[in-house]
Parts: structure tokens; sequence; C-alpha cells
């Protein structure tokens, strides 16, 4: 691998951290404990960052891997790049420990790092070739890439170990020697983490980390040495539930994400895999003169005037009134390592340390897909809710909470158990199509997409699940015996997902379970006789309203509400800066903003909404003052500024 004299990620965000590593594989995330180290200490600290594939070519300056990206820098060394983050974010996941517990935890880094890690590489310089196989990184190749790989390059990688371990000295030691060393390390570990849930109590740190990426590859991977793993199971049990326990709390998606190898899963506030851009404009509408409504990419320069602007008529009439869409509030899904804090409404402030605007009151803000989750009262456990645009945590309290966001698959095993229920004054019924893009979901998230979009076959007998949605009610359970045994092994996790939530399957007591959507709301021939729509019109009117008001259409809410936020700085900002003014910002800096939102909030109606208008109208009332300014101004894309 290549250095690299520059920036991977050049079109980076403040304060996310580009950790790039090598691409995952099906026995462990990641064959580098080093990557999984510092990926498991982000998720502990519930930071932003995003996986980034190096390709097999790329390293850092230094030519290690992993390493990050942080505000346009560059560090590598995974000790090193803690320090730097621990710095950077002001986190303290090792606050809690004394200066005895500090020295321990050093002594154990390098007990790990310096001793365990060398067992590892000896054992790999002897037989490393599950890496040249379907479950690890072959997968990624094909091809004269894929010969060259497994027959050259795989084995001069092994003969690379061979000489770093005989310069740092293990290499000169016999296998039973080293596999002698590896033992007394792991009884070491077993020893200082004993009974308790991590090493040092109750609370993870820096070492559990460290300990678990090391671990990991020794419990997932294959070994050449046969002493290793029954040692572990027999003599230091304690390791192996460390282990579990580690993935549970911070890797609940660990089985997912072997199977679809995805580098960013959409958990732990990581970034989406693809960057997202707001709304999904279609920027061939939008002209390079006026325009009437542009949405562009979320990064801003100086030479470019980036803003959304909304033009209710013509641009030749005086009355024209440019009114710059903006909210001042960020609704934030916010992730904590001991509680999960409620959905707030974060005042959007360039500070770190700016103090936050009261919470919006969300009761007023009926939003299709708002669902209400009723949690058990005699279990206190965390509620996950995924949408679309990732995890969010909702804080249990005694009342109902409402989340808003498309249910996307993943919800489905977390709200199973649970006493749920769709509120009716917001629900969307599930109707054929809603099933389809559901059962596109599960396919992708079982890693399948490549398979249906190739295999026409394979597509052929997916859409056989959905098509039972023509069948009567009351033969559904006679064409789902029929098309059991049709369908190919690899649709068979989709067809489990298709019982559990939308038909229910016979129990060991032969009772049937509930499915989580009836079959009367997803029947196209029930609803056909039952005259209803062939979706909910409530939703269908809400996309309407937004594509005619912003001539471009939303996934979700919440990606809506973010991007309206996103363009409130820029816009300002930029304008300020080619008027030439202050008083365009002095005026935003003088509203109230928290008064004001809780005015338009009051304003919205209760129950069923027209959440469309209402919602444009809130976010236009509360830059009114602003948009008086810019009257009968029109802006161009490269940022000049002229008079109508």
């Amino acid at each position: 691998m290549k250095a690299s004299r520059g920036l991977i990620v050049r079109d980076w965000k403040p304060d996310v951290v580009y950790l790039v590593q090598f691409p995952r594989t099906h026995n462990v995330l990641s064959p580098s404990p080093f990557a999984l180290k510092l990926e498991t200490w982000l998720r502990i600290n519930g930071l932003k960052y995003r996986n980034v594939n190096n390709e097999f070519t790329k390293a850092s300056a230094k030519g290690q891997i992993p390493f990050i990206e942080l505000n346009g820098r560059q560090f590598a060394d995974s000790n090193l790049i803690i320090d730097q983050l621990r710095n950077h974010f002001k986190v303290s996941i090792d606050s809690r420990l004394s200066t005895h517990e500090r020295a321990l935890g050093r002594a154990f880094t390098i007990l790990i790092e310096e001793s365990l890690f060398r067992c590892l590489q000896y054992d790999r310089s002897i037989d490393f070739g599950w890496l040249a196989t379907e479950n690890g990184w072959a997968v990624h190749m094909s091809g004269f890439q894929k010969f060259l790989f497994q027959k050259i390059k795989l084995k001069k990688f092994q003969g690379f170990l061979k000489s770093v371990l005989m310069a740092q000295g293990y290499g000169r030691h016999s296998e039973t020697e080293v596999e002698e060393i590896a033992k007394k390390d792991l009884i070491a570990l077993s020893t200082l983490l004993g009974d308790k849930n991590f090493l040092f109590g109750e609370f993870p740190t820096t070492l559990d980390a460290t300990l678990f990426g090391h671990l990991v590859q020794f419990t997932d991977t294959p070994l050449h040495s046969k002493a290793i793993k029954p040692m572990l199971e027999k003599n230091v049990p304690n390791l192996l539930a460390f282990v579990k326990r580690m993935k549970q709390r911070f890797w609940p998606d660990w089985d997912t994400i072997l199977d679809s190898l995805a580098l960013n899963p959409p958990v732990f506030g990581t970034e989406p895999s693809k960057p997202l851009n707001a709304w999904n404009c279609d920027k061939t509408k939008c002209g390079r003169g006026r325009f009437r409504a542009a949405v562009f990419a979320p990064t801003f320069s100086r030479r470019r005037f980036r803003a959304v602007v909304f033009a209710p008529g013509s641009f030749s009439r005086r009355r024209f009134r440019a009114r710059f869409i903006f909210a001042p509030a960020k609704c934030a899904g916010l992730f904590s390592e001991q509680k999960c804090y409620k959905t707030v409404i974060k005042r959007l402030r360039h500070e770190e340390n700016a103090p936050r605007a009261e919470p919006l009151n969300l009761e007023h803000l009926e939003i299709p897909n708002a669902y209400r989750i009723y949690k058990r009262t005699e279990i206190d456990e965390e509620q996950f809710l995924v949408a679309d645009t990732g995890v969010f945590q909702i804080q249990g309290q005694n009342g109902p909470q409402r989340v808003y966001g498309g249910l996307d698959p993943r919800d489905e095993r977390h709200l199973r158990g649970r006493n749920f229920f769709i509120d009716p004054a917001c629900s969307v019924r599930y109707c054929f199509f809603h099933l389809v893009r559901n059962m596109k979901k599960q396919i992708r998230a079982l890693g399948l997409t490549r398979v249906y979009n190739t295999d026409p076959i394979f597509a052929e007998k997916s859409k056989m699940i959905t098509s039972l949605a023509f069948l009567p009610v009351h033969h559904l359970q006679a064409g789902l015996n029929a098309l059991q045994a049709q369908l190919p092994a690899q649709l068979h996790g989709v067809f489990n997902w298709f019982l559990d939530n939308y038909t229910g399957r016979m129990r060991f007591n032969v009772r049937m379970s509930a499915p989580l959507f009836d079959p009367h709301e997803w029947s196209v021939y029930q609803r056909k006789l039952d005259r209803a729509d062939r979706t909910n019109n409530f939703a269908e009117a809400f996309h309407r309203k937004l594509q005619r008001q912003f001539s471009c259409t939303h996934q979700t809410i919440w990606r809506f509400i973010d991007t309206i936020r996103s363009y409130l700085f820029a816009t300002l900002s930029n304008t300020e800066m080619w008027r030439g003014v202050d008083k365009l910002f002095a005026k935003y800096e003088k509203l109230e903003v928290g008064e004001k939102t809780r005015q338009v909030t009051n304003l919205l109606p209760i129950g069923r909404m027209g959440v469309a208008e209402d919602l444009v109208g809130a976010a236009v009332f509360l830059a009114s003052e602003a948009s008086d300014y810019v009257v009968g101004q029109t802006f161009n894309v490269d940022g000049g500024s002229r008079l109508n």
C-alpha cells in the first residue's frame, strides 16, 4: 500500500471522524484488531464517524492502517488517534479510573498489543488462508485480482509477517512456546476481568475496546493453533462472556454487518454510506440565473451562494418576496452511555457551548408515520427505533412518546413483544406499495440487492412473496404453504421476515402468532372488497403538498427538517457577506427564537394535521423578519446578486 500524501476524503464535514480501514469480512468485521478497537471506541463514546474503504491500496502518510481524518487533518496509530479524539471532543470514559487503574490500563495495553497481538501474528504467519476465501477479502475481488491475491499476495503478506516477528523476537520461538505465551496472557486478562462486566467495573474504558478488538480475532476467525479456542472455553469462559457482552451493548448490528458487509450501517451516529442530496432534488430543473426552488449539496464556498429560495409567483412581479427558509432548531437523537435522552430541539449556533433552546412541543406536530410506543413498566430497558436516517433512542417515560420517521424492517424486532399500536390519527396503512418497499429494504439488509438486480429468476421468486397480497385472506395460508416449497434457500430469511410481520407463524402450542401488520391492512384483494383507498390518502397528500411547495420530494420528515436547518447559517452569512452590511444578521440575532417557535407550534392543529403547509408556514413565519430585508432580490448560483 502506498502512503497517502493528501486527504482521502476531500468533501469532509466538520467534526466527523473518517475512519479509513480494510473492507469487511464474513468472519469478523475487520481482520485488523486495531481497526476494530478504534471503531468500538468511537461507538462507546457515541461519536459521529464514517468508515472509508482503503480499497487495499491506501495507507496513512506513515504507511499505517487504520488511520483517521478529522477536520482536514490525518492521524495514524490507534493510541495516538484516541489521545487526539479525547482532547478534541472532550470525552472522558477513562475519567473514573484512579491513578492505580490508569497504570494497570497502560500495562495491560502493552500486554495486549505487544504480546497477545504478536501471538496472533505468529498464528497467521503460518496459516492465513481464510482471508483468501469467500469469508475473507476474496468476496471483494474477482477475476485476475482475486487470483493474484490468493496465489501470490497472501503468501507474500505471510512472509512479511514472519520477517516482522523474526525481528521482534516471537518469530524465533516454536509453535508450542508461542501458544504458552498466549495462554498466560489470556489468563492474566481473565484474572483482571474476574466476574465484572468490564475490566475496571461496570463502565467500559479504552482498555475494554482494545481487548475486544484483539480477543474477537481469536474467537471469531479460524486459527492454525488447535489449543487456543479449547483453552478459552475451558479455562477463561469469562472472556467469551465479555466478547458476547460487548457485541450486545455496542454492536447490536454485528450479525447484520457480517451478512451485508456494510461499512456504514445506520446505527450509533454513523454517517450514511452515500452522501445525501437534500430532498433528492432534481438539479436539472434549477437554472444558473434566476431559479424557483434550488437545493444544492450541503457544502458552501465563498464563490458560490447556495440557498433555498421559494418564489410564490413570477419573478417579474414587483410583489415577489424572496423568502429564505430556515429553522432555528435541530432535531437530533442523542446517544448517551448511561441512558437515552429524549429528542430535543437544539438551537442552531456555531459556538459549541451555546445554550439549548426550549424543547419543541412535539405533541402539536402530527406527521405521517408517527408511532406511539408504550414501554413495559416492569422492564427498565432502552428503546431503539431505527429510522431511515439512523438510530433514534427515546427515553422511556410514563406517558406515550411519538417517534417520527419511516418505519424500517429493523424496527420490527425491537417493537415485537412490546405494548405497541399505531395512532389512528396519523397511521399509514400498509398497502401493496408499502409492502413492496419494506421487502426491498429487507433484501438490502440481508445483502441480496445485487442478486435481486442481476438474477431475474431470484427477482421473480422474491416478487411471488409480495404477490400474496392479491390472494383472498382466507386463502393466504394455502398460498404460503405452496410458495414455501418453491423459494430458493437465499429467500428463506426474507420469507421468515414476511411470516413474522405480515401473516404470523405457527407456534409450538399450535397457535398462530399475531403479525405486526394485519393482512386486512395490506391485502389488495381485501382492501378492494372493503372499498378502501389503495393507500392512506392523508399521507399521499402530505407528499404532494411538499412536492408542490418545494418542486422536490423528501424521504423522511427528519431529512426534511434537517435540510431546512442546514441552510440557515449559510443563507444569512452569505447574504451579509455579499451585501456588505450587518443589518440582516443583526435582525436574525434579535429574533426571540424560542418564543416564536412556541407561537408557531401552538397554531398547529392537534390530531389530524395538514402539516405540509403548517410546517412550511412555521419556517416562513420564523424567517419573516429576515426576508423583509431582501424583498425584490434574486440570487444566482455564482454568488452574484442583483435587483429586479
